[in-house]
């Protein structure tokens, strides 16, 4: 999978950092970590290896928002938080089949037949 082979380059910087106690530099690298794989999982076009991509990063973020947090930077802390929870939420729609006749009318659906039937009728022309 992508996002274990990207692992190690990612996770590497930050948690040295953060060993070393050098906490700001530990942050940024947890930022430019996390912009480097939403910008992959952007180019994702499968919905459900985009889900996992996510999935395989969400430790990031995790640590980003304990370290911002521990150092009194609440405001990014719930900025991050609620940047991973709304990513989540678009994966878990997206990942969803919508039946757009579900409360649609008879009349609706009998258009959207004969539509179809129109455009499959053109098509065989």
């Amino acid at each position: 999978m992508i996002g274990a082979t990207l692992q190690p380059f990612c996770i590497t910087s930050p948690s040295l950092y953060e060993a070393q106690g050098e906490i700001d530099q530990a942050i940024q690298s947890y930022q430019v970590a996390i912009e480097r794989l939403e910008s992959i999982q952007g180019e994702i076009r499968v919905d459900e290896l985009k889900s996992d991509f996510a999935a395989s990063y969400a430790a990031y973020y995790e640590a980003l928002i304990k370290l911002l947090w521990q150092e009194a930077r609440g405001s990014e802390a719930f900025e991050y938080a609620e940047r991973v929870r709304a990513r989540a939420f678009l994966n878990q729609i997206g990942n969803q089949q919508v039946d757009f006749r579900h409360g649609a009318g008879t009349t609706l659906i009998e258009q959207e037949h004969a539509l179809r039937q129109e455009i499959i009728g053109c098509k065989t022309r």
